[in-house]
């Protein structure tokens, strides 16, 4: 039996890899508990592949998953995105065989904050 590697040591494995960007190291930063001094977090994703990264973190920690509201917490941005994050993943999981979504992109954009 293969033993389940720690929320931590999953967390520590991803933010040392190369799939993230703006908004899943922002999802990394308030729900590991650490401070990502050399990298700009806040914002919520912007496109699909953005979300992408954002749905794969949490493929990998999904003990993360029901936390999200604390990023929306910290970074009121969020708030939509989160309460809105399974219709995201619906369409996300449909569209991924084609590598584009167009309806995806466009609640995105909907709920991006007008003042960014």
């Amino acid at each position: 039996m293969t033993e389940v590697r720690s929320v931590e040591k999953r967390a520590v494995a991803w933010i040392r890899g190369n799939d993230g960007g703006i908004s899943s190291w922002t999802i990394w930063e308030v729900l590991s508990g650490h401070e990502l001094y050399t990298r700009r977090t806040g914002d919520p994703p912007r496109d699909p592949a953005d979300f992408g990264r954002c749905y794969r973190l949490l493929l990998l920690i999904p003990e993360w998953r029901p936390l999200l509201t604390k990023v929306a917490d910290r970074f009121p941005a969020w708030k939509p995105f989160v309460e809105r994050w399974d219709e995201m993943t619906r369409l996300y999981e449909r569209d991924l065989p084609s590598r584009s979504s167009p309806e995806l992109f466009d609640l995105l954009s909907a709920l991006w904050p007008e003042e960014r």
